[in-house]
C-alpha cells in the first residue's frame, strides 16, 4: 500500500460518514427485518408515498416519472432522455426544448449521485459514452447559492421537518506560497479527491492561488465528491414549517422523504420565493444532515432508526388502502434490477 493509499485509508477510517454504506446501516437492517416479521411482509415500504412515487420511491425508482408528478414551476426545466440515444440526438432535444449549457445529466433510477455529470458545453456531451441500457433525464444547472437536503414526513395529518442539511462545497482556500496539490494535500476531505482530480484533469494541479483567494473544487454537491453535509435545524422555525407544509402539499401522494432543493436565500425560501427542487427522495432516502462531521456514529444511528421507524409506522397505515402489494419474488426482481443498474 503506497503512502497516499494508506492516508486514505485512515482518514476513512476516523471519518465514519465515509464508511462503507452496508456498515453504517446495520442497525437499519435489523430494524427492517423485525418490522418485516412483525408485519410478515418484506415489502411494507413500498406503500407509502402513492401516487406520487411507484414503489414509494424504495427502490426502482424513477426520475422522470417523479418530475412529472411535481408542479413544473417548482424545479428546473427538466427533459427525458431515452436509452439508445446519441450525443447529436440528445443535442437535438436541447435544442428543442430550448435548454442551454451548462446542463445537469443524470440516470433516471439512480442513487447517491451516481453518474450525475454536468456538462458545459456540448463538446462534453460528446465526449460521454452514455450507457445504451439507461434512460437518462437531462436538467437545466440552476447557480444559486444554498443548496440544501430537507427531510419532511406527515403524520396524523401534520408535516414535520425531522432534518435540514446544507451543503458545503469542497473550496480550498490559497496563501500565496503552496500550490493547489499541496492545498489539497493539507485537507483530509480535498485529499480523498485528489486521485480523481488527476484523473479527470479538469484543474492546473500547479497553480498558486493568492492569499485569500478560493477555488471550488466540485459543483455537483455530491457527497461522494467531497461535498460537505452541514446540520443547520437551527433554521427551522414556525414559518418555515408552515411554508414546507404548503409544498409538501402540492405534491399529491407524498408523505415521507427528502427534497432537495436549491434556494437563493433563506429569508426567500421562507416565502417560497426563489426556490427550484432539484430531486425527490422517498423511502430510501434519509436524514442527510447526520453527516455532518461533528455528528457522532451513535447520534446517526439513532436519527436512521427513528426515520425508519415513522416510515414502518406510515407503511402500516397505508396497508389497508388501496394500493397495489407487490410480492415477495417481484420485489427481488426489482432489487436485482437496480443492483445490476448501480
Amino acid at each position: 500500500m503506497t503512502g497516499d493509499s494508506f492516508r486514505r485509508f485512515l482518514v476513512r477510517l476516523k471519518h465514519w460518514e465515509y464508511w462503507p454504506f452496508q456498515l453504517i446501516y446495520i442497525p437499519v437492517f435489523v430494524q427492517y427485518l423485525l418490522y418485516s416479521l412483525k408485519y410478515r411482509t418484506f415489502t411494507y415500504p413500498l406503500h407509502i408515498n402513492a401516487p406520487y412515487m411507484k414503489y414509494g420511491g424504495f427502490i426502482e425508482e424513477s426520475k422522470w416519472e417523479m418530475y412529472q408528478k411535481t408542479p413544473k414551476h417548482l424545479m428546473p426545466l427538466t427533459v427525458y432522455i431515452p436509452c439508445g440515444m446519441s450525443a447529436s440526438e440528445v443535442n437535438d432535444i436541447i435544442e428543442n426544448e430550448n435548454l442551454s449549457f451548462p446542463l445537469i445529466l443524470k440516470p433516471d433510477a439512480g442513487m447517491r449521485g451516481l453518474g450525475i455529470v454536468k456538462l458545459n458545453k456540448f463538446e462534453d456531451l460528446k465526449s460521454l459514452s452514455l450507457n445504451p441500457s439507461l434512460n437518462y433525464v437531462l436538467q437545466e444547472y440552476i447557480d444559486t447559492a444554498i443548496e440544501i437536503g430537507l427531510f419532511a414526513m406527515c403524520r396524523k395529518g401534520k408535516w414535520e421537518i425531522s432534518s435540514l442539511m446544507q451543503r458545503g462545497f469542497l473550496e480550498i482556500s490559497g496563501n500565496g506560497v503552496d500550490s493547489l496539490e499541496e492545498l489539497i494535500r493539507a485537507n483530509d476531505r480535498a485529499f480523498l479527491q485528489l486521485e480523481r482530480l488527476r484523473q479527470e484533469n479538469t484543474l492546473d494541479l500547479t497553480e498558486v492561488l493568492n492569499k485569500g483567494a478560493t477555488k471550488r473544487l466540485e459543483s455537483l454537491g455530491n457527497h461522494r465528491l467531497g461535498t460537505m453535509f452541514i446540520n443547520v435545524e437551527e433554521r427551522i422555525n414556525p414559518v418555515l414549517s408552515e411554508s414546507i407544509s404548503k409544498l409538501c402539499e402540492s405534491l399529491s401522494g407524498f408523505q415521507y422523504g427528502r427534497l432537495d432543493i436549491k434556494i437563493q436565500s433563506w429569508e426567500d425560501f421562507e416565502k417560497l420565493q426563489n426556490f427550484w427542487i432539484i430531486e425527490v427522495n422517498g423511502a430510501n432516502s434519509e436524514p442527510a444532515h447526520i453527516y455532518d462531521p461533528s455528528y457522532s456514529i451513535f447520534k446517526a444511528w439513532s436519527s436512521l432508526l427513528y426515520h425508519f421507524n415513522i416510515l414502518a409506522h406510515l407503511a402500516s397505515e397505508r396497508s389497508s388502502e388501496s394500493f397495489s402489494s407487490v410480492s415477495l419474488r417481484e420485489f427481488r426482481n426489482l432489487y436485482i434490477k437496480h443492483k445490476a443498474l448501480k
